[in-house]
């Protein structure tokens, strides 16, 4: 029987548990899907592209553990998982005051030098 990886970040799929009943179980990306999955399901998420033959070239590339960065895009991490120390709410505020007095410091001197070249 071929084996079958989960390329999709998730499905659902029914599934025949222990006692023959067919249940619906969901499934991550990378996920190997047990045996007893219902054969129309599993031809669909086959066809759409959610599921693949363990081995084959679709099943290396996207049947990875999900939050698996993918190739040249940026990883799945939230900005409050960021590596680094977190500044507090004082320094933050502190950074932002700095950043605007700079701002209008530039907007300034940028008004200034353009009524000099008026002159």
């Amino acid at each position: 029987m071929k084996a079958f990886k989960v390329t999709a970040p998730y499905v659902t799929l029914r599934v025949n548990n222990d006692l023959g009943q067919e249940v619906v179980l969901g499934f991550h990306q990378g996920a190997t899907l047990p045996g007893g999955v219902n054969q129309e399901d599993l031809d669909r998420h086959v066809r759409k592209g959610m599921v693949a033959e363990e081995g084959s070239r679709e099943a290396e590339l996207l049947a990875v553990p999900a939050g698996t960065p993918v190739p040249g895009e940026p990883p799945n991490v939230p900005v409050t998982e960021a590596s680094g120390a977190t500044p507090g709410t004082a320094d933050r505020a502190r950074r932002v005051q700095e950043a605007s007095e700079d701002g209008r410091r530039a907007r300034r001197s940028g008004q200034r030098s353009g009524d000099e070249a008026k002159g």
